[in-house]
């Protein structure tokens, strides 16, 4: 069983849990992070699979969007 490692990351979940996806700028606003320590929690928290990344070409400029997965919704008690 995985844990999450800090507080952080319980607050990128949380707040993808209230939305049907988010970028990057949004998260890093809303959690109040520097980018590169945002890219890093992103990466490890996808690397779980509490979250899943793709590229939304329907996002102007393209970006890439996260949302949360059910397991990371199961991790934060909101399944």
């Amino acid at each position: 069983m995985t844990t999450l490692r800090t507080s952080p990351d319980t607050l990128i979940l949380a707040f993808l849990s209230k939305r049907t996806q988010a970028t990057t700028p949004a998260i890093q606003a809303a959690c109040h992070m520097t980018p590169g320590e945002l890219r890093t929690r992103l990466a490890w928290l996808e690397s779980q699979r509490f979250i899943t990344g793709r590229q939304d070409a329907r996002l102007v400029p393209p970006a890439r969007a996260f949302m949360i997965t059910s397991e990371g919704r199961r991790r934060i008690g909101r399944s």
